[in-house]
């Protein structure tokens, strides 16, 4: 187990260390994508055709939303909120639309990767019919915790909402 451990924090030092050129590498792409299609007359038909290539537009102070599904017994990552720019400080929402009868509360939290346990003092609990809203550095988002991730206990499958405004 030591082992798994060990690698598991070399593989995460590694992808650390080479984000910065990776984040570059994208950014480079989506502007040569983008430029490469500028002459298409109408935005919507050019948005919509970069959106296949995963450039995607948002407008300020849209409410950006996922809804989900949580496996029995398992962690998810949540998918990425897209246009969303994860900054101390940024407010989400967690909802758990399950019936109060469920009883099924679910765990949110930023981690290194995915699959890992929460920080035993960073993580938020929702019950079923709950909506909590909370700063995302509260549940362990920082540079390293950049993964969002829901964990479910429960023996049943679970659906839940991540939304935040853009600024």
């Amino acid at each position: 187990m030591i082992v798994k451990e060990a690698n598991a924090g070399k593989a995460i030092g590694d992808i650390s260390s080479i984000r910065k050129a990776i984040d570059k590498l994208i950014k480079r792409m989506w502007d040569e994508i983008e430029a490469a299609h500028s002459e298409m007359s109408n935005a919507e038909t050019r948005r919509n055709w970069l959106r296949e290539w995963g450039i995607i537009y948002v407008n300020r102070g849209e409410v950006v939303r996922v809804d989900g599904v949580v496996n029995p017994t398992a962690i998810n990552e949540v998918p990425a909120l897209e246009g969303i720019e994860l900054t101390p400080g940024l407010k989400m929402k967690f909802k758990n639309p399950m019936p109060a009868k469920s009883g099924i509360v679910l765990t949110f939290y930023f981690a290194a990767a995915p699959g890992l346990p929460p920080d035993e003092t960073k993580f938020i609990q929702v019950r079923p019919g709950q909506t909590k809203e909370i700063a995302i550095e509260t549940i362990g988002y920082s540079s390293e915790n950049e993964y969002l991730l829901v964990e479910n206990i429960f023996d049943n499958a679970a659906m839940y909402t991540v939304s935040a405004r853009v600024a």
